[in-house]
């Protein structure tokens, strides 16, 4: 099972991770969704963000961009990041999903 936070800027790929308040928190396996909900979190403070998806059991991170303090975070973690994506979110979950294996 493999779970994935996409950061939301509404129905759209979040630019950057630190500003995003919501994120789209989606479980599959063996490539087909298995579970989906928006979290919000509305923390000023990126590392507050990390900490949540950590507790959220969060794999890997899909996003615009992540500055370098976050980034060191996500990664001390264990939280893959997936950067410079854009685009409407549904069509990236899709893409992501059946490109990827557990």
């Amino acid at each position: 099972m493999k779970t994935t936070a996409i950061a939301l800027f509404g129905s759209r790929i979040s630019p950057r991770f630190d500003c995003a308040q919501e994120f789209m928190v989606i479980t599959s396996s063996e490539n087909a969704v298995t579970g989906k909900h928006i979290e919000t979190i509305r923390e000023d403070m990126p590392i507050m963000k990390v900490r949540r998806l950590t507790a959220l059991k969060v794999d890997t991170l899909i996003c615009g961009g992540v500055d370098e303090s976050s980034r060191e975070h996500l990664l001390s973690h264990g939280i893959k990041i997936l950067a410079n994506k854009k685009g409407e979110v549904e069509e990236n979950v899709s893409s992501y999903i059946t490109s990827s294996s557990d």
